[in-house]
């Protein structure tokens, strides 16, 4: 992993705003920025027994981020699979359908987490 350490900071320096300021951005360069989205999203029917990559696009999100993606309700016989940012602004998301019918699950809200490292 390619961890990067904490900067060290003495006890002199605390007493400088300065200083301190610059030792706490240099802390803020090191977190993960985290975004996270509401999208209204529409996927179209996944036919019986198959599998479907469908594409939203939401401003922001780059080929770095790793996602958590929550579809808000349960559909019968329809899995989200996976999914992943797949050009920059462009987020994958594979279904499958693992019954003998076409399934359309409709628009609703999905809750997706970006995280960048």
């Amino acid at each position: 992993m390619n961890e990067k350490p904490l900067p060290t900071i003495s006890q002199p320096e605390t007493a400088d705003p300065v200083r301190l300021a610059n030792w706490l951005n240099r802390i803020v360069e090191l977190l993960p920025l985290i975004q996270t989205f509401a999208v209204d999203f529409d996927p179209a029917s996944v036919s019986a027994n198959s599998e479907s990559v469908q594409t939203i696009a939401i401003a922001g999100v780059t080929t770095e981020d790793i996602l958590v993606v929550n579809k808000p309700t349960n559909t019968a016989g329809l899995d989200l699979v996976h999914a992943w940012v797949s050009a920059a602004d462009t987020v994958s998301v594979k279904f499958r359908n693992h019954t003998g019918s076409p399934i359309n699950p409709g628009t609703e809200t999905y809750s997706i987490l970006a995280v960048r490292r």
